[in-house]
């Protein structure tokens, strides 16, 4: 899979550089951009952090190292910097924390992307290619040779001393390494030219051009070379070696200048003076093309980095030379010539010299020197090349860096003449040749022939004298009728001993034909002949000489003595030989023969001689010309029959016969042997043969390859029956043997040496650690650990390779379908598989049956519990499967899991391990399928219980883990002793917690793949091992009847804060504790909340929601738009379920609980842990320090958070569990709120306004809760939920300015009181009523009024701050104390404490209630005199109290107490006019007109009232006038008979008013006062002023 990074890499910088230049739209001029905070950007993005990389396949990602250009070195325009100065670059590796800083001001980011673009991003490919030209316009191509080459700013130059690199920058260099050997064939004649053609080309083939091309004709090379010969060849020649070459170097330019490339041209060997003298001069070890490594040369390898380099050193080891066989050497390579000549010409091939065929053959002759009678044809041979062949040698090419991207990023990129498909590979194309040089040809080969037949005779003569005594079967006249009548296909060469063995093997095998008697004997007798010690030892020197002579283990072979021991030696080290040599090849001839008859093996024979006969699995007698049978040639029946009884062995019947120890070593050491070759497991052979051509057509044979691929469609219902019947077997076998599992030994050859993962001979003898589940287990530790520790102990061990992957996983894939190939399964989970997983009498089909243990080990049904030695097992046997490193392995799950992974899941994820997790993100959606949900779950269950099974958790937490949780240092522990209990849960709830850790958080990786394996797997109890193995009972208990297993989390957190849960399931508690609070702390744990409540995150919440961690944020949120219109019903019922959780436990209250834990371990230890209890508690605190001046306070976070808690719980909602807003007030009040039917109401803050209304009735208990409810909300308003909403609309338009906390004082104000809605003026009546009840809950009278209360009220001040009566009202004690000595002449109350009373005095006028005292003595009254009064002023209740002032001196009031509370309040009154509103009503223009100078308070206004009264000449208004004798004779009567007191100065004035009322002429009296006024008033009007106007005329001034 391509990554698009290239791509979106070469788009960006094609956009800066066509953006990097403008021009002046005034000037006209050029001018350039600066955009090195842009090259900067993209150096990050596409270099340093490969963010657009879209997987961990991208080839990119394993470039180390990256460069840097420093501003100094700044080149621009291709132009070479200042020849005086010196290029310096940079490099270091990401990791580096020396690294320059991206945007730092000293690098030039333009050229430093550009160098890395070349660097890591571009494939370079030069070829080199001799042509001739057969046509004016047209190239004729007779070889070339095709190199990868490697870009480097730096060259290392080979005259100077030393092996400092030089800085080339900017220009770039390719350098060949061992340009020799690379371009050996590379030999230009008379009429030719070499071409040289370098290819660039993006990793993903995006783009590629021609970036340099040029030639060179032979005249040019050969008048060069013979230029320079003739001034040092004479010398020189003296004292070069025989084997040493002259090298001349020229220079081949490049179009327009670009570049050059430097060519090495030398004499081709055994030509002019280099061919030796003499006989003996060369020798004949080499050839042709082979030159002296240390063969000098100007330009060396491009090896940059263990070199100086600008003051820096690095030690990044170089890559080995690259090999002359990069483009291999495939036969294809051969017929792709000549349609490449086509392409160079467009026209019709023109036959080439072929010049290399011909020096080709005097190579091959030069080995033929030491023969004397060769002299004179050598001789002879050598005049016919009267021209000098030439070898040139391409040694290196440089270009400028620009010159390179021009070129690739150009939109008309040159496409390549002499280079086709890079992809491939390349090979000479076979010369032909003309007559004259297939003349000579065939002359030099004939007499190398001639020269060769003598030799061969002679060993075929001893060849054939010691085959006279060897047996065969070809031309036997005891198998003559049963070869015509089977055999007859076979003729010519393919007709031999062995191929006619294998024919007649296979007839032997058949059901319907059989063998003569005879035949049966004469096949017996040549493989006993053929496989007998001394004849195998004898034929194994002659075929195996080499191989003998350089491993020790073969030869050992061969010294052992015991019949048969030798022949089984050397096949078990038969897998170590080169499959292209004779003696792999005569081991293979030798096994298909042994295997064919148990017999042959006379260990196999002798150590299992008893259970061969108690089984009757075979004759051990060799057979006689009479048996007419078939047994000879049991084709591996009896290892086969063995095999069936070893793998059915019932361990566990004591009486069953047992295969003992020895036989089944050699069992199992024949199974290994057989398992190599399909052909040698002839049972297996013959039952799947079909099989073979229908599922495994086109795999090789050998290696173990057919039986990998045959038992992958184990399951397909195509697969014969008795072939899947065997293969089950010999997996069970591959099981218990590793080594049975050819594939994968022979690719992870050096992984199992490299990790120590070979067993050692006594683990084998005790079959310990010899299972293929253990051998996996430590190769995927390595693998894991090498990940997951880069820099520990397997750091230096090369990375394991990709053929030792496939294999890996391709074993893994085997086991989940066929779970015999895990022998722990096999022998631990026997009666789990026959009780659980074969209903129908058989195990399950299609290869479920480790699913069906998966799923029998999660149920909770105490029918279907699974063993421990099982469940080990299982867990096991999903580690070596480690389904999370790759899903594919399980194909079930693929196959249930369809639908997802070709749809949502096929493009959002990159990974295997993505993939996995985006099916994870599935769960419970619509689109799951149920039975891909079984089967995720199935998996997750044993991850969840394993932590090293999920990748990037595991390579993210390795060390934090180790350090932390105490896990294992390795991903796998070979010894499961010193493992212990299973520490894989303890190890993730360990992760858990310290994932959400403030104090001692992990690193942010690790943190981040905590929370992201949490949040999958919350959705399900029992992918969460600790809580699901301590609530077993509990979930029986609370959550068996109809609940989904998704709500299970959901019904043990509706339960565990109960007492009963608590006591009984105490583990359980703290389990779902822990998981709550961290659900509490992050939302996304909580799956189905986060789901259903989806519309209102992304709408009010999505700031929260994208932190990593909300610390519950999110859950606070929600409950703020818990009426939002896109709040659902089912996210409604989540939010009130988390909420509920909270208000039963204020830990679950993941700000509440942070925030005040501190406040509430000082405060309010001991208290229930209910978040009623707790706020009430943090109430009273902040009401204490900020009413009674406690020193006591709370932190600013905690009163923050506490305001949003009291509000939470105001708003709380649900009906069904009300009693948890707040239990201890619920339960107290609760016969009140049955009294009052508050249980009706929909809210909390209903009922507790509902019962606040219902005051009178309360008993003291509830009284005491409520009023600390009211206390908090009186000192801060905005708590006062209730006042907010009904009073928002009034407080927007009349308090907007003012203090929300203290909103009340405003909307109270007389002047605006009667202006509210009736719904908030109705709300700030009883708030008003409430604050009359008790000081305490009037924080602004009471700060007022704090300093005289101490003075004036000192008894009653004490009971305020004695601790008994805190929750308690006190009856507005305190309150009567100050209105008392407000109204005493010989008390002075400060301005401020006399200006709050004489607003509460203010506010009872307009509502007799708020006068406790009054109205309780007076209610009765109100009821029966007054109720008339009030209908007729629309039931105002400022008309109440002049109703019973009217009453009180009209003497209908007969009841004391409320007489004198009427006189108390009369007294109140004269203080002050503005505290008779009636009265200063009735007044205010009189007070206006003849008042206005005289200050209010003391009485003053009304004593200026009264005196007006009495003088005639003035007149009052007729209101005041009445309203004012009203009021003389109120306090007239209130002095009299209550003592009011009043002013002195009243005394003559209400004696004056009595007497008058008294008089009986006081009507008269009356009228002459009345017509006196009115004589002066027309006077008045008919004569004017008798004053002057001075005052009006200053005043009209």
């Amino acid at each position: 899979m391509s990554c698009p990074c290239i791509r979106l890499l070469i788009d960006n910088v094609n956009k800066l550089w066509k953006h990097r230049t403008k021009y002046d739209s005034i000037s006209g001029l050029q001018t350039i951009e600066n955009l090195e905070a842009k090259w900067s950007c993209i150096f990050v993005e596409f270099i340093l952090e490969n963010v657009y990389c879209v997987g961990k396949s991208c080839l990119n990602k394993g470039d180390d190292m990256v460069w840097y250009v420093p501003m100094a070195n700044k080149f621009c325009s291709g132009k070479d910097p200042s020849t005086s100065g010196t290029s310096h670059l940079q490099v270091f590796r990401k990791q580096s924390k020396n690294k320059p800083i991206p945007g730092s001001s000293t690098i030039n980011w333009e050229e430093t992307v550009c160098l890395n673009i070349l660097m890591q991003f571009v494939d370079f490919y030069v070829t080199c290619a001799v042509c001739t030209k057969n046509s004016p316009n047209n190239l004729q191509i007779q070889r070339k040779n095709c190199q990868r080459v490697y870009p480097s700013p730096s060259r290392r130059r080979m005259d100077t001393k030393g092996e400092s690199e030089e800085i080339t920058y900017p220009r770039i260099y390719f350098a060949i390494d061992n340009f020799e050997q690379v371009f050996s064939d590379m030999i230009v004649t008379s009429g030719e030219c070499v071409c040289v053609e370098l290819v660039a080309r993006t990793r993903y083939k995006e783009k590629e051009s021609v970036i340099f091309l040029g030639s060179i004709r032979y005249d040019i090379l050969k008048q060069t070379y013979e230029n320079k010969a003739t001034k040092t060849w004479g010398w020189a020649q003296k004292l070069m070696s025989v084997n040493k070459k002259r090298h001349e170097f020229i220079r081949m330019r490049g179009p327009h200048g670009k570049g050059f490339a430097e060519m090495a041209i030398a004499r081709i060997a055994s030509c002019g003076f280099e061919t030796p003298m003499s006989e003996y001069g060369y020798d004949m070890r080499r050839s042709l093309g082979d030159t002296d490594k240390n063969s000098e040369r100007r330009m060396s390898d491009t090896n940059l980095f263990n070199r100086m380099l600008t003051k820096r050193t690095a030690t990044t080891p170089t890559a080995a030379p690259t090999s002359t066989s990069f483009f291999g050497t495939l036969s294809s390579r051969a017929r792709r010539w000549t349609s490449e000549a086509d392409n160079v010409n467009q026209n019709n091939e023109v036959e080439a010299k072929p010049i290399d065929e011909e020096v080709n053959g005097l190579g091959s002759l030069n080995r033929l020197w030491p023969v004397k009678s060769l002299n004179s044809a050598v001789s002879w041979l050598q005049k016919t090349d009267e021209e000098m062949p030439l070898n040139s040698f391409l040694t290196f090419i440089t270009l400028q860096w620009n010159n390179i991207l021009e070129d690739l990023l150009s939109e008309r990129p040159k496409k390549p003449i002499l280079t086709f498909e890079l992809d491939g590979f390349y090979q000479p194309e076979p010369y032909k040749m003309g007559p004259l040089k297939l003349y000579n040809y065939n002359l030099k080969w004939l007499i190398i022939f001639f020269c060769s037949v003598g030799i061969f005779a002679q060993q075929q003569n001893n060849s054939n004298s010691n085959a006279k005594q060897q047996t065969f079967l070809v031309g036997n006249d005891n198998c003559s009728e049963d070869v015509l009548k089977h055999c007859s296909s076979l003729k010519g060469d393919g007709l031999n001993d062995y191929s006619l063995l294998e024919c007649l093997q296979n007839v032997a095998a058949s059901e319907t034909k059989v063998l003569t008697s005879s035949c049966e004997h004469a096949v017996w007798e040549f493989k006993y002949a053929v496989t007998s010690d001394e004849r195998f030892k004898d034929s194994a020197k002659n075929f195996c000489k080499d191989e003998l002579k350089t491993n020790v283990q073969l030869q050992s072979c061969l010294e052992l003595r015991s019949n048969g021991e030798a022949l089984t030696c050397m096949m078990e080290h038969a897998s170590i030989l080169n499959e292209e040599n004779m003696c792999y090849k005569f081991m293979a001839r030798i096994e298909r023969i042994v295997f064919s008859d148990f017999r042959l093996l006379a260990p196999f024979m002798d150590k299992c001689k008893s259970a061969i006969t108690h089984y009757s699995c075979g004759s051990l007698q060799p057979p006689t010309n009479k048996e007419n049978i078939r047994i000879p040639h049991s084709q591996g029946g009896t290892l086969e029959c063995l095999i069936k009884k070893m793998t059915g062995d019932k361990k566990d019947d004591p009486n069953s016969f047992k295969i003992d120890d020895e036989c089944r070593v050699q069992i199992l050491r024949l199974a290994e042997l057989q398992s190599e070759d399909f052909h040698l497991d002839r049972p297996l052979y013959f039952a799947c043969r079909e099989d073979r051509e229908q599922f495994c057509r086109h795999i090789e044979a050998g290696q173990g390859r057919i039986f990998e691929c045959l038992v992958q469609h184990t399951h397909d219902q195509r697969m014969n029956p008795e072939c899947a019947k065997l293969l089950v077997e010999r997996a069970q076998l591959v099981g218990e043997d590793y080594k049975m599992a050819h594939p994968l030994v022979k690719s992870c050859e050096a992984e199992l040496k490299n990790y120590d993962c070979v067993p050692n001979k006594e683990a084998l003898t005790k079959s310990r650690n010899y299972h293929l589940t253990q051998v996996l287990l430590c190769l995927e530790n390595g693998m894991h650990m090498k990940k997951a520790d880069p820099k520990g102990q397997y750091s230096k061990i090369p990375d394991f390779t990709p053929e030792c992957k496939h294999e890996m996983i391709t074993y893994r894939g085997i086991m989940v379908s066929e779970f015999h190939m895990s022998p722990e399964l096999v022998m631990n989970c026997v009666e789990e598989i026959n009780n659980f997983c074969s209903d129908s009498g058989d195990i399950e089909k299609d290869g479920k049956t480790l699913h069906c243990l998966m799923r029998a080990a999660e149920s909770r049904d105490e029918k279907k519990q699974v063993s421990p030695k099982c469940m080990n097992a299982l867990g096991l046997t999903v580690k070596v499967i480690d389904i999370g490193s790759n899903y594919k392995v399980d194909k079930i799950l693929m196959e249930s899991c369809q639908s997802l992974l070709s749809g949502p899941c096929s493009d959002s994820a990159q990974t295997d391990i993505s993939t996995l997790q985006c099916l994870m993100k599935y769960i419970d959606d619509p689109k799951m399928t149920p039975d891909c949900e079984d089967r995720l779950i199935e998996v997750q269950y044993f991850m969840a219980r394993d932590w090293s099974l999920d990748p990037e958790l595991y390579n993210s937490c390795h060390d934090e883990a180790v350090k932390r949780c105490s896990a294992s240092d390795n991903w796998h522990l070979q010894d499961t002793k010193k493992n212990g209990p299973d520490p894989g849960p303890h190890i993730l709830a360990c992760l858990y917690r310290a994932g959400y850790d403030d104090k001692e958080p992990l690193s942010m990786k690790c943190a981040k793949q905590v929370r992201r394996v949490l949040r999958e797997r919350a959705m399900r109890v029992n992918l969460l091992p600790d809580i699901e193995e301590n609530c077993r009972g509990a979930l029986s208990e609370y959550c068996s009847v109809n609940v989904a297993p998704k709500e299970e989390m959901m019904c043990l957190q509706s339960h565990f804060e109960k007492e009963s849960f608590k006591k009984h399931y105490p583990e359980c508690y703290d389990s779902v504790s822990q998981f709550t609070l961290l659900e509490s702390k992050d939302t996304k744990i909580n799956r189905l909340l986060t789901i259903a409540c989806r519309p209102v995150i992304q709408k009010y919440c999505e700031e929260f929601i994208n932190e990593g961690i909300d610390h519950g944020d999110v859950q606070e949120c929600l409950l703020e738009h818990k009426h939002a219109d896109e709040m659902t019903k089912q996210c409604r019922s989540y939010v009130n379920h988390f909420e509920l959780i909270t208000l039963r436990d204020y830990h679950f209250s993941y700000n509440f609980a942070n925030a005040c834990q501190n406040d509430i371990n000082k405060y309010c230890q001991g208290k229930d842990n209910s978040k009623g209890a707790i706020i009430r508690c943090l109430s009273n605190i902040v009401f204490e320090h900020k009413v009674l001046g406690s020193k006591i306070n709370l932190s600013r976070d905690c009163k923050s958070q506490l305001k949003v808690q009291y509000l939470q719980q105001e708003q709380f909602d649900d009906k069904e569990h009300m009693e948890d807003a707040d239990p201890e007030l619920m339960q107290k009040c609760s016969s009140e709120i049955k009294k009052l039917e508050c249980d009706k109401e929909e809210k909390f803050e209903d009922i507790v306004e509902c019962l606040r209304e219902g005051y009178d009735e309360l008993g003291n208990e509830c009284k005491s809760l409520l009023f600390g409810r009211e206390k908090i909300e009186a000192i801060d308003n905005t708590f006062d939920d209730e006042l907010q909403n009904k009073c928002k609309a009034d407080i927007h338009k009349y308090c907007d300015a003012e203090n929300k906390e203290r909103i009340l004082p405003c909307l109270s104000n007389n002047k605006i009181v009667r202006l509210l809605q009736p719904q908030c003026q109705k709300i700030v009546r009883e708030r008003l009523m409430e604050q009359s009840r008790d000081i305490r809950l009037n924080p602004t009278l009471m700060e007022a009024c704090d300093s005289d209360a101490k003075a004036y009220c000192p008894d009653h001040y004490k009971l305020i701050n004695n601790p008994r009566y805190s929750q308690q009202e006190l009856q507005s004690i305190l309150v009567s104390c100050l209105r008392e000595n407000y109204i005493s002449k010989e008390v002075h109350l400060s301005a401020q404490c006399k200006h709050e009373v004489s607003n509460l005095i203010l506010e009872s006028e307009f509502d007799i209630a708020l006068d406790p005292a009054l109205y309780k003595a007076c209610k009765h009254l109100i009821s029966r005199h007054c109720a008339g009064s009030i209908m007729e002023k629309n039931g105002k209740f400022d008309t109440v109290l002049e109703c019973l002032k009217a009453d009180f001196y009209s003497g209908v009031i007969k009841d004391k107490e409320c007489a004198a509370q009427i006189s108390r309040r009369t007294q109140e009154s004269i203080v002050d006019i503005n505290l008779d509103p009636v009265l200063h009503e009735a007044c205010d223009i009189d007070i206006r007109r003849h008042c206005r100078d005289t200050p209010p308070g003391d009485s003053r206004i009304i004593t200026c009232l009264l005196d007006t009264l009495e003088i005639p000449r003035i007149s009052l208004t007729t209101e005041c006038k009445i309203k004012l004798i009203e009021r003389k004779k109120l306090w007239n009567i209130a002095h009299k008979e209550f003592k009011m007191e009043i002013p002195k100065t009243w005394d003559d004035l209400l004696d004056v008013v009595d007497s008058i009322s008294n008089h009986p002429q006081k009507n008269s009296i009356l009228s002459f006062f009345g017509i006196f006024i009115f004589i002066i008033l027309i006077i008045g009007c008919c004569c004017g002023r008798c004053t002057k106007r001075t005052h009006l005329e200053m005043k009209n001034r």
